[in-house]
């Protein structure tokens, strides 16, 4: 998050007191790096939470509670990730209802110097058709599409079958299991 974006929202947002509180402690934050006994020069921090911070969680949601919305589309957000979903029965018009609103998106973190992580972004096509939404772009970039997303610790295929989910979950769990044997014995 931008520091001067994020204090502004907080000004505007919160009271007075409190965002001269949250002034103070978002001000000059410093980072220095120690190698052994040696440290580097210190650096300004121009943007991002402490990690592990008290006031990150609440900062984030301030810092994006702007996003832009459109009505032929929907944005889920939880946490840090978000979601853009376009529904329609032609998969052209998907996907022009989704790259319209990727477009508003674009100009907004352009505004607020958001940072998004382009290499976790995907493009999924939901459906039990054979043909797929035509791809769409962020920032002039192909979002990669893929037949399986990762979303809040799910695993969505384009059928929405759940196989994948359930496979992933499974092994998961066997690991966890081969780590207990030496607690319950061999089963």
């Amino acid at each position: 998050m931008w520091y001067t974006g994020l204090l502004y929202k907080l000004k505007t947002t919160l009271p007075g007191p409190y965002y001269l509180l949250l002034k103070t402690y978002l001000h000059s934050p410093y980072f220095q790096v120690k190698y052994k006994s040696s440290y580097s020069s210190r650096h300004e921090v121009l943007s991002g939470v402490p990690q592990g911070s008290v006031f990150g969680p609440l900062f984030y949601p301030i810092f994006t509670a702007d996003l832009p919305t459109t009505e032929l589309t929907n944005i889920a957000t939880f946490a840090d990730d978000t979601g853009l979903l376009a529904v329609h029965a032609d998969p052209i018009v998907a996907s022009q209802q989704l790259q319209h609103h990727l477009d508003i998106l674009q100009k907004w973190v352009d505004t607020w110097k958001f940072k998004i992580n382009q290499v976790k972004s995907v493009h999924v096509t939901f459906t039990t058709r054979r043909t797929l939404c035509p791809p769409v772009t962020m920032n002039n970039v192909l979002i990669p599409m893929q037949p399986i997303v990762k979303y809040l610790g799910f695993h969505l295929d384009q059928r929405l079958t759940w196989r994948t989910h359930i496979k992933t979950k499974r092994q998961h769990l066997n690991l966890k299991l081969r780590d207990l044997y030496w607690i319950l014995g061999r089963i």
